[in-house]
């Protein structure tokens, strides 16, 4: 689909005609065999994100040593890649929400989630997957945890600036670590409050280990002050400033609507094609979006091949009636960029007085 062409106004499709329009281009046998997990694909994934991070910090090392002054204009690039990777490693956190690693060793699955994941990035699974349990089951109404990442009463350049400063500021960072502290998470972990209260005081422990190891590790590699410089910049600032941004582009680009629209019912969930490098940087494996809200359990390597098996046989083809064209991007860029173009727009519905998670 060209760039011009993107649809940013939702289709009048709801979830379940999305989801019988599909069955008349896959058959239900094909979509058991999407559901079939890989560990060793996710472990590969898994990976290659921290490949990227590590060779990332490992050139900032020795650009650093060799002369500082080449390593502060080049610490802001650094530190929005490893971001970006920060972010891909939240997906994967995703992934295991969906015990989409080992569906029948669960446990496995949720280890391997939160210790060579969710923690390094204070995320953990049983937190991630009571919010967005919630994300799936009331998507784009108030009870949505996410609403606000992509639900505005008004856009703009402006309007869309404020939102990057709030993030860049540590505004929504600190927002959303006084709800976890405040207790207020601790009810979507389990149904009794203090029974909740335990088990994200055990993650939380757990969290503050693996950060304890991560400051300790700068410091013994580069002693004091420069190891405390760097933590700062290339792990600090990336987690706390970047990183919810990038959550925030991609989470608006997958179900954004015009304000005042009228999407009761509707769907809106997004996938993107073409744009490798786009894709990559900040789709992280969450590109096939509208075919996971359709079908949650299927793992993404098996989303991917789900897509080409929908494109393939027209279900996207824009001269078929009844077709789902608006729910196929060209990229994220792509679509912020259009999105961007729009003349400002106000509505008097107010936001949803929700803090994102995820």
């Amino acid at each position: 689909m060209a760039d011009n062409a993107i649809t940013l106004s939702p289709g009048q499709s709801t979830e379940k005609q999305c989801r019988r329009d599909m069955l008349e281009f896959v058959s239900n046998e094909e979509l058991q065999n999407f559901h079939i997990t890989s560990l060793p694909h996710a472990l590969k994934s898994i990976a290659a994100i921290w490949v990227a991070i590590a060779a990332t910090l490992s050139a900032s090392f020795l650009v650093f040593s060799a002369n500082p002054y080449f390593f502060y204009p080049l610490a802001p690039v650094a530190a929005f890649f490893i971001a970006t990777r920060f972010h891909a490693l939240s997906v994967q956190v995703h992934e295991a929400s969906h015990y989409s690693f080992d569906r029948r060793r669960r446990k496995l699955n949720d280890l391997i989630g939160n210790w060579l994941i969710g923690y390094w990035i204070l995320f953990d699974v049983p937190l991630y997957r009571s919010a967005h349990e919630m994300h799936h089951r009331f998507l784009g109404t108030d009870g949505d945890p996410d609403l606000d990442f992509y639900n505005f009463s008004a856009t703009g350049r402006s309007f869309f600036a404020k939102l990057v400063f709030k993030d860049l500021l540590l505004i929504t960072a600190a927002e959303r670590i006084w709800l976890v502290l405040s207790g207020k998470r601790a009810k979507q972990v389990a149904s009794d409050a203090k029974k909740g209260a335990a088990v994200l005081n055990a993650h939380l422990l757990a969290k503050a280990l693996v950060q304890t190891i991560v400051l300790m590790a700068f410091v013994a590699l580069l002693g004091v002050p420069d190891g405390l410089i760097f933590w700062l910049v290339l792990w600090i600032i990336p987690l706390f400033a970047f990183f919810p941004l990038i959550i925030r582009w991609r989470t608006i680009a997958e179900h954004w609507y015009p304000p005042g629209d009228d999407v009761e019912g509707r769907f809106v969930s997004r996938s993107f094609t073409g744009r490798p490098f786009d894709i990559w940087l900040f789709g992280a494996q969450m590109r096939f979006h509208m075919e996971h809200h359709l079908y949650p359990a299927i793992p993404f390597h098996q989303l991917k091949a789900l897509h080409g098996v929908l494109q393939e046989r027209g279900f996207f083809d824009q001269d078929r009636e009844g077709n789902h064209a608006d729910l196929s991007v060209a990229g994220y860029l792509p679509f912020w960029k259009n999105l961007l173009s729009q003349s400002p727009v106000t509505s008097s519905a107010g936001l949803a007085n929700n803090t994102p998670l995820t």
